[in-house]
């Protein structure tokens, strides 16, 4: 046990893509790679993905692929600015460092720098666009500083908009073109990263340029909305970003089986630090027998096909083996159990919560069966009795009526909680539940 490790699971330096992949995302990447020949910049493009979908290494795959003969590429982190409220300044300085022997880039990096500072520091010129009332004292000379600010601001984008031209023009000779990826946009605050699609769209374009901005769309459209309370966060998002590429889950083999599965025990067994694949007949081929026959459903329908969520699961396991609460080695049939806890804790938080009493057990172990049934879906309950069901717990209850999601783990939990498909009874469920919920109480 002591070579048990935690931490970031990251693809080591040196390392292909494709030798660390094991969600099959590698056809995804050479999709991905093929699409950049049809690019005509300037274009801006979009990776979307929810949190821990795989964004980050598909971006620094994408940079590592792609042509080097007809592009140059930058990556940029976003999250590690993401206090700066012009996003643009640490962007444009990164670029003008790794280039730092070209004096073009250099000047060109400082003059909207500077262009950019300016506008940001000037109290007269609020919002790029605004201006400060109390040093206006009449209506003429309002007028003319209003007029002089909208004037010093169009020549100051217009300035931005060729310095822009010349930086790029600086990078790539010939017909090469540049590729600028922007990770973790979606992290900033949300008036940073708006700032940052807005000056992209006010005079970053060139000939030569393309953006790769990675987000959350959600959570992007989210944040227009609230600046924009009457104005559509999507159409918003369009007008910015001419085409958005989607983060794939993982893949399913041949057998029907979800690839998170292998995912799951690559990174267990590289956790735990073994050093040889699993053999028939030995614990971790117990259970990963487990997890395929008992969880592939639980993968494949989404509630744990994301890579960053495996991660953590992977680490919960190290966790609670290392604090000697449990051995799965020992007791693989535990694996399927554990699992349905941890995620029952994890995205039904509420209903976990609920569940105190042996009347509140009850009351899940009779939605459990229930929902094993493909008559008894949520909707049979709309309006009508319960249905003969002695419920305890309302909160599970109505979570199980409006929720489908929560319907469908239910019965996932049963194939855990039942031997070859039959009702399980109150008195197994009570003592399941309450030895793995001592088990992941211990981590969060």
């Amino acid at each position: 046990m002591s070579g048990y490790k935690i931490k970031k699971d990251r693809r080591p330096e040196g390392t292909n893509y494709s030798d660390w992949d094991t969600l099959s995302f590698g056809e995804t990447l050479k999709k991905f790679t093929n699409f950049f020949d049809v690019l005509v910049p300037p274009i801006v493009v979009g990776l979307y993905g929810k949190w821990g979908s795989g964004k980050t290494e598909m971006i620094n795959a994408l940079a590592e692929e792609i042509d080097s003969s007809q592009y140059v590429t930058h990556v940029f982190d976003a999250w590690k600015f993401r206090k700066e409220k012009n996003i643009i300044l640490p962007l444009l300085q990164e670029i003008a460092s790794k280039h730092k022997k070209n004096t073009q880039v250099k000047n060109a990096a400082k003059n909207i720098i500077t262009a950019t500072t300016l506008i940001t520091l000037n109290q007269v010129m609020k919002n790029k666009l605004g201006i400060n009332i109390e040093e206006v004292k009449n209506g003429l000379k309002y007028a003319e500083e209003k007029q002089r600010h909208y004037e010093d601001f169009v020549n100051k984008t217009i300035e931005m908009e060729k310095d822009f031209d010349d930086l790029i023009d600086g990078i790539v000779k010939d017909e090469k073109k540049f590729i600028i990826f922007i990770d973790n946009l979606d992290r900033c605050l949300p008036e940073h990263t708006l700032d940052l699609l807005e000056d992209i769209a006010n005079f970053m374009h060139s000939d030569k340029c393309i953006f790769i901005l990675s987000m959350d769309k959600d959570v992007v459209i989210q944040a227009i909305q609230e600046k924009y309370k009457n104005f559509s966060g999507k159409n918003y998002l369009e007008k910015i970003i001419q085409i958005g590429l989607n983060m794939p889950t993982p893949a399913i083999d041949d057998s029907g089986k979800s690839k998170g599965i292998y995912h799951f025990m690559k990174r267990y067994e590289k956790a735990k630090g073994y050093d040889k694949s699993s053999e028939a007949g030995d614990s971790r081929d117990r259970i990963h027998k487990q997890l395929s026959k008992t969880l592939n459903m639980l993968f494949s329908q989404g509630f744990l096909n994301n890579p960053r969520r495996i991660e953590r699961y992977v680490n919960r396991f190290i966790v609670l083996e290392k604090m000697n609460i449990l051995n799965i080695e020992e007791k693989p049939d535990n694996v399927a159990f554990v699992i349905m806890m941890l995620v029952f804790k994890e995205q039904f938080p509420d209903a976990y919560n609920s569940v105190v009493s042996e009347k509140d057990i009850k009351t899940l172990n009779a939605l459990i069966n229930f929902s094993v049934t493909t008559d008894n879906t949520p909707s049979k309950f709309k309006g009508q009795p319960q249905h003969g069901l002695r419920i305890y717990n309302e909160l599970l209850f109505e979570l199980y009526k409006n929720d489908h999601s929560f319907y469908a783990f239910l019965g996932l939990f049963h194939k855990v909680t039942t031997d070859n498909g039959k009702m399980s009874d109150d008195a197994k469920v009570l003592t399941q539940f309450i030895e793995a919920r001592k088990l992941v109480s211990m981590i969060d």
